[in-house]
């Protein structure tokens, strides 16, 4: 219960640092970030691409969403706002079809999150599809996911 706390808050400022990213121009990364796990910047905006990113075991939706933060263990990537429960259902999709068990919750400013952990806590995952993210032209529906190992 003490990881899924400390994910909880490494989601939360996932979000608070994307959110930073995200101010002024349009940035974006390429995806793969350093070997050291720090972000590395493009300045072009990149359309989000579904199915594996890589190595990293969470999906991105497909759509135009930009991307304003990647590591080699996270992403954010901003989609328009209308396209919040587009969002909401494709994880909810792709979380039910994964062998691991994710457990949905609902926060009260509309945010979706779902989480899932190893047994032995050794891996953990976290999902945030939130619908009011701050953008650089206004509000958008903001994803972030996390995926750890240790």
């Amino acid at each position: 219960m003490e990881r899924l706390r400390g994910v909880a808050a490494l989601l939360g400022l996932v979000i608070v640092v994307g959110a930073a990213c995200s101010g002024g121009d349009e940035s974006s990364v390429d995806g793969s970030g350093d070997s050291d796990g720090s972000p590395s910047v493009e300045t072009t905006s990149v359309p989000a691409v579904g199915g594996e990113d890589g190595d990293f075991p969470i999906p991105l939706p497909p759509g135009d969403g930009v991307v304003v933060f990647s590591t080699a263990f996270d992403r954010i990537v901003n989609f328009p706002q209308d396209e919040f429960d587009r969002l909401v259902a494709f994880y909810d999709d792709w979380t039910a079809s994964e062998p691991d068990d994710y457990e949905r919750t609902e926060a009260s400013n509309g945010a979706v999150e779902w989480s899932s952990r190893g047994d032995d806590l050794s891996r953990v995952r976290g999902i945030i599809v939130a619908p009011n993210a701050p953008g650089p032209d206004g509000p958008v529906a903001s994803v972030s996911v996390v995926a750890a190992s240790g």
